[in-house]
C-alpha cells in the first residue's frame, strides 16, 4: 500500500483550507517512511499547507526533485532538516546543484541512471531528456506506482523505460505535460500507456484534461483527489 498527499498543485479542490498555487509537491508514505517529491514554486505555501494537515516538512526521510524548474524547487526552502538526503536528476548547468549548497543541504545525489534507495523505492533517471528528469518508483507488492514531476521525456516513454528495465508500472500519478498537447496525441499516449500496462492515473499540475478522457475510454482508473488529502494507491 503507498499512501500519498498533495500538498502543491494548481489543479485539484483544495481541501483542509489549503492553498491552491502553480507547481507539484507530493508526499509519500511507504514502509514506515516519508518521502517527499518536489516542493512546488513557494517555500511558504508548502509550508502552510505542510502545517495545516499536522506535517513537519523536517521529519520527511528523504527528497526527491524531478526536475530543476521553479515551480518544482522553489519550495525547497521550506525543509527545515539540511541534512535530509535529496536526491536530483543530471542537470547540465551547474548552477541549480550550487544552489542547494547554497542553501546549506549536505547530502545531494544525483541520479544518472537507476537507483534503488530500498527494496521498494527506486529512483529512474532521464538525462537523454531536454530537461532532465528523476521519476519515483514504489512497489506496493501488485506493481510499482510511478510518479512523474512534469514529463518533459514524454510520459509514455517515462514508462516504457521503467518497463524496459522490468519494473511493472501499474499506476501513474504526477504531472504529464500534456495540456497543452493535440488530442491526436495526447490520444496515441493513452493508447501507449494502456499497452505498458498502466491500470491507474492520477493526472496534477501540468497533465491536462484530455488524458483522462482518452484513458478511461480504454478502461484505465482515472483517479482523483483533493488537495492536502490522504490517497491510498
Amino acid at each position: 500500500m503507498v499512501e500519498i498527499i498533495v500538498l502543491y498543485d494548481d489543479t485539484l479542490e483544495s481541501g483542509e483550507n489549503c492553498v491552491r498555487d502553480y507547481g507539484l509537491s507530493i508526499l509519500v508514505e511507504t514502509g514506515g517512511k516519508r518521502l517527499l517529491f518536489d516542493t512546488g514554486s513557494s517555500p511558504h505555501v508548502l509550508e502552510a499547507n505542510a502545517k495545516r494537515i499536522g506535517v513537519s516538512l523536517s521529519s520527511i526521510d528523504l527528497l526527491v526533485i524531478s526536475n530543476p524548474q521553479p515551480d518544482h524547487t522553489g519550495g525547497v526552502q521550506a525543509v527545515g532538516n539540511r541534512s535530509v538526503p535529496i536526491y536530483v536528476p543530471p542537470v547540465r548547468q551547474g548552477e541549480f546543484l550550487n544552489w542547494l549548497r547554497l542553501l546549506g543541504f549536505q547530502s545531494i545525489r544525483v541520479v544518472r541512471d537507476v537507483e534503488a534507495v530500498s527494496e521498494s523505492v527506486i529512483l529512474l533517471s532521464f538525462p537523454e531528456s531536454r530537461i532532465p528528469e528523476v521519476s519515483l518508483l514504489v512497489e506496493d507488492g501488485e506493481g510499482y506506482t510511478m510518479l512523474v514531476g512534469c514529463g518533459y521525456p514524454g510520459v509514455h516513454y517515462m514508462v516504457g523505460k521503467a518497463v524496459g528495465k522490468k519494473y511493472n508500472i501499474v499506476k501513474l500519478v504526477g504531472g504529464l505535460h500534456l495540456a497543452e498537447a493535440g488530442e491526436a496525441y495526447v490520444r496515441a499516449v493513452a493508447m501507449e500507456l494502456k499497452r505498458l500496462g498502466v491500470e491507474e492515473i492520477l493526472p496534477l499540475h501540468c497533465s491536462g484534461k484530455t488524458l483522462a478522457k482518452y484513458a478511461s475510454l480504454l478502461g484505465v482508473r482515472i483517479r482523483s483527489s483533493r488537495l492536502c488529502s490522504k490517497t491510498i494507491l
